[in-house]
């Protein structure tokens, strides 16, 4: 799953969208971070980059995901 992880976190399209991404990781670990504002602002940055890198970014995570072995909805379980 670090591979699904590091996929999203590792891209070079903006450095608001990695905070926003980090902010949703931290969901993960951090029992007073807020999922609800981590999510929002991680769909408002991807909202702001352009269709080719949206579509290279999802690429590019599906690739991660079905290397990794894991599903979608077992990645998704892990969020609170």
């Amino acid at each position: 799953m670090n591979d699904v992880l590091d996929v999203i976190a590792d891209n070079d399209y903006s450095p608001e969208l990695n905070e926003a991404i980090d902010d949703v990781l931290a969901v993960l670990t951090d029992p007073e971070a807020d999922p609800e504002a981590a999510v929002e602002a991680l769909i408002t940055e991807l909202g702001n980059l352009t269709d080719e890198e949206q579509e290279a970014l999802l690429t590019d995570m599906t690739a991660a995901l079905e290397d990794s072995g894991y599903t979608l909805e077992e990645i998704l379980g892990l969020l609170p």
